[in-house]
């Protein structure tokens, strides 16, 4: 099977689609995403290599994927403040 050309995404405010909607030159996805390095998982120290991130990802008004933009927010030392970081760079 083929990938699509574009793929629909519904804005649900409450949900993981908070951060869509458009701009002056097209469409633009937002999200805060974690990462976790391999085998980083494994530790008691698993918290401090869990990296929080604002995502964003730009598309021109056919939908075309543009550029993306990753900000690091911190770590899960602090996790609900690196969450509460990365969300309010989606905000600006």
């Amino acid at each position: 099977m083929a990938s699509p050309d574009r793929v629909p995404i519904a804005y649900e405010p409450d949900y993981r689609t908070r951060f869509i909607g458009r701009y002056d030159k097209g469409r633009f996805f937002g999200s805060v995403t974690a990462t976790l390095e391999d085998g980083a998982g494994a530790g008691d120290d698993w918290y401090r290599h869990k990296r929080w991130y604002a995502v964003l990802h730009r598309f021109d008004a056919d939908g075309v994927h543009t550029d993306s933009d990753t900000w690091f927010a911190g770590t899960s030392e602090d996790e609900q403040a690196s969450i509460d970081r990365a969300e309010a760079r989606l905000v600006e």
